[in-house]
């Protein structure tokens, strides 16, 4: 678990990673909005219960603060650290013994994606994890990032929630601003990930932590 893990106490790069986690969800805010609006073009009604159902509302459960705190906590702390575990922890080990560094992080970036709603916006976040990982050689600090991008998510969705009933029908302004946020995130993500991208010969950190 120590090589697999590696430093619980790895220095955390903290500008890269406020930087980064913003523009995931920023990403992610985009790639809803264009998933939202491409849903409507077939089924409106679909993308409009989707979107209602983004700003879930307390009241309608029982026991709303027991539930919202359990919500919080398994999504900010408990997923973090699962995921974080199984996805770059153990499949990246695996599949890149099995065909490679390049392509087990591909692939279990794109598992990772394919089991959320939002697909293109969580492989994209799942590949910065995986490379936060092999630059560390520690899943402090993906863990760490993966914490914070929830947390921000969870608070962005909360509050947006509260004017979902007074939101406009999905069209073309979602269109637009996901678009905008694609441009805007990219600027961000895309040198970070050419600029960590696995050089060829690269080793599995497992491997490096002795």
């Amino acid at each position: 678990m120590r090589r697999l893990w590696g430093n619980w106490r790895a220095a955390v790069p903290w500008g890269s990673l406020l930087r980064v986690v913003l523009a995931l969800v920023v990403l992610s805010t985009g790639t809803t909005l264009l998933m939202l609006y491409l849903v409507s073009l077939p089924a409106p009604e679909l993308a409009e219960s989707m979107l209602y159902s983004l700003g879930e509302k307390d009241r309608e459960m029982p026991w709303p603060q027991v539930y919202q705190g359990l919500r919080w906590l398994s999504i900010v702390v408990v997923a973090p650290i699962t995921e974080e575990w199984l996805f770059r922890g153990i499949l990246l080990h695996r599949w890149g013994l099995k065909w490679g560094l390049s392509r087990g992080l591909l692939a279990s970036s794109m598992v990772f994606g394919l089991l959320h709603p939002n697909p293109i916006g969580l492989t994209v976040f799942g590949l910065v994890m995986g490379l936060f990982y092999l630059q560390t050689r520690s899943l402090s600090l993906p863990v760490l990032a993966h914490a914070l991008n929830n947390l921000l998510a969870l608070a962005l969705g909360s509050w947006a929630g509260g004017g979902m009933e007074q939101a406009d029908p999905i069209g073309v302004f979602h269109l637009y601003s996901g678009l905008v946020c694609l441009v805007v995130s990219g600027f961000i993500l895309v040198p970070f990930v050419r600029l960590h991208w696995p050089k060829r010969g690269a080793r599995l950190p497992y491997f490096l932590n002795c």
